[in-house]
């Protein structure tokens, strides 16, 4: 489970207190819901100030998260568009950017889990993914 922010904006853009205020409202709604405190932080637009980062992770004990693979689906609505944005790229080890809403993410799913299968990808979570790099780091 991860924290994204509360309303999607420009943390940079934001002063310390609001950028703070926008994670921890979400943090709040995710503890009270799920009933887990994220541990894992991806910044809207991949956009985020050192001195955040460090905040997040000294008081919040939050791990940022980027993507290696952005597949574009936020930008271009076809489904064999973002399944070639996300083939041609991948590598072990990548974190790829696709976002449940759009419908044409959701159509390629299938197409990239597939093709990364038959390949011989395993498919993992973030966090599997980290303690797989930590254990043969």
């Amino acid at each position: 489970m991860g924290n994204h922010s509360w309303s999607h904006c420009d943390l940079t853009k934001l002063d310390s207190p609001s950028s703070h205020a926008e994670v921890q409202k979400a943090e709040d709604i995710i503890l009270r819901y799920a009933g887990v405190r994220p541990r894992l932080f991806r910044p809207p637009y991949g956009h985020i100030t050192a001195s955040q980062q460090e905040w997040l992770s000294r008081d919040l004990g939050y791990k940022t998260i980027f993507w290696t693979i952005d597949s574009l689906d936020w930008q271009v609505r076809d489904a064999a568009a973002v399944t070639r944005q996300v083939l041609s790229p991948a590598r072990t080890g990548s974190i790829v950017l696709l976002h449940d809403i759009h419908r044409t993410s959701v159509k390629a799913m299938p197409i990239i889990f597939e093709s990364l299968l038959s390949a011989g990808y395993k498919l993992v979570t973030v966090t599997d993914l980290l303690r797989r790099t930590i254990s043969s780091g």
